[in-house]
């Protein structure tokens, strides 16, 4: 019982397009740990995009540009540069060929 109303509750915040459904850089960069690495997935004008594939690898977070209307994507959370690059191809052959990785100033 306790799983069908986890569900239910998971769908219900995704569909309403809660905010909490992704951490900002800003809230990741304030988590003890936070690590300096990251993927860039895209940049989409859609606020609202999921990535089951990635999900695996690592956490989604968004960051929305008001002035652009855009939105980036960034998986992430490594700890080096080497950690994010052997991530990053399995990213590219999920379909995100244009990904790279990037290095968020703590």
């Amino acid at each position: 019982m306790k799983n069908i109303i986890i569900i239910i509750l998971v769908f219900i915040t995704t569909s309403l397009g809660a905010q909490s459904a992704f951490p900002t850089i800003e809230e990741s960069a304030e988590h003890q740990n936070a690590k300096p690495y990251f993927i860039q997935i895209k940049e989409s004008k859609s606020d609202r995009e999921f990535f089951p594939k990635l999900y695996p690898i690592g956490f989604v977070i968004k960051e929305r540009d008001r002035v652009k209307r855009k939105t980036k994507y960034l998986l992430g959370d490594f700890v080096s540069q080497e950690e994010a690059e052997k991530a990053l191809i399995t990213v590219k052959e999920s379909g995100y060929k244009e990904a790279f990785v990037i290095k968020i100033a703590k």
